[in-house]
């Protein structure tokens, strides 16, 4: 880890005034002249923003320019470096007033996602019997909705990303689901779900040994052809999938989990968000610790 600092990339530290616990790590890279030029307005307004959007129990307590999160981290480590590792959970009720609030309409398109949830993964639950759309699909849609208001620095498409997010176990779950899903919601976001999907390999390709040492490369690298919208799902999917990982009894399973998102998750996230790259690392870094 150096300690040269990268005038193109900034960070921001979101921390609670009650606790002092680190909640978010932002980081924005200028990626070209253009961006470069007109930096300082963007970052103050940037910042201007983000100050809006987090109530008065959270405070953006660090500001600073780094090669990386984790070299920020060593260059002003007065900003903690912890994150948190409680449990998400978040209900329906909550979600709709979290996308009221940020002036993200219900449309209809996002009522019928909400709807087909519902359906799909009514009675779900996690290993230790907790809703799965309370803990994984709603928690997931609010994680991916808080990176593109912080972090995305184009426009984004707020009904795609709602959509992709609570959707994106639906197919996997209900593989029946394939033709509603294309038709009530077009072809592109009915690609990306389908790449969100995990699929069984071939069994005429190699051993089983070599099919899965494949299958979770593969899968990937198909997320990584898709919208941008499908590859945050993903990161945010792992990072509530590792913050829950603690609900299961085996560690055979815990181990695996944490192999796989060492070998594979961690490379993939450094190549799409340095936050989410930093937070997937270090839930994987200090949960995995007495395991592997």
């Amino acid at each position: 880890m150096g300690s040269e600092i990268d005038q193109t990339t900034h960070i921001v530290v979101v921390k609670s005034r009650a606790s002092g616990r680190l909640e978010r790590l932002l980081s924005y890279q200028v990626r070209n002249l253009q961006e470069a030029n007109k930096e300082p307005t963007f970052i103050e307004d940037k910042l201007a923003s983000l100050k809006q959007r987090y109530p008065p129990s959270q405070h953006i307590v660090g500001y600073g320019m780094a090669g990386s999160i984790e070299n920020f981290m060593t260059l002003f480590p007065e900003f903690g470096n912890g994150l948190d590792t409680v449990a998400p959970y978040t209900e329906e009720s909550e979600l709709r007033r979290f996308l009221e609030s940020n002036n993200i309409p219900l449309t209809a398109k996002i009522e019928e996602a909400l709807k087909i949830v519902r359906k799909v993964h009514q009675g779900q639950k996690r290993d230790d019997g907790t809703d799965y759309l309370n803990e994984h699909v709603f928690p997931v849609t609010v994680g991916v909705i808080n990176y593109f208001l912080d972090e995305y620095l184009d426009e984004p498409d707020f009904e795609r990303a709602v959509c992709t997010s609570l959707l994106h176990d639906v197919i996997e779950t209900d593989p029946e689901m394939r033709t509603e899903v294309f038709h009530l919601f077009g072809n592109d976001l009915y690609l990306d779900i389908d790449a969100l999907t995990k699929k069984e390999a071939d069994k005429s390709q190699g051993s089983r040994r070599e099919r899965e040492r494949r299958k979770t490369p593969t899968y990937l690298r198909k997320i990584s052809n898709a919208s941008v919208y499908a590859q945050i799902t993903k990161l945010v999917d792992r990072e509530n999938n590792l913050e829950c990982i603690g609900k299961t009894d085996s560690e055979d399973k815990k181990r695996s989990y944490f192999k796989e998102t060492s070998r594979h998750y961690i490379p993939f996230a450094k190549e799409i968000s340095p936050s989410l790259h930093y937070r997937i690392a270090h839930l994987n870094q200090i949960l995995g610790r007495e395991i592997l």
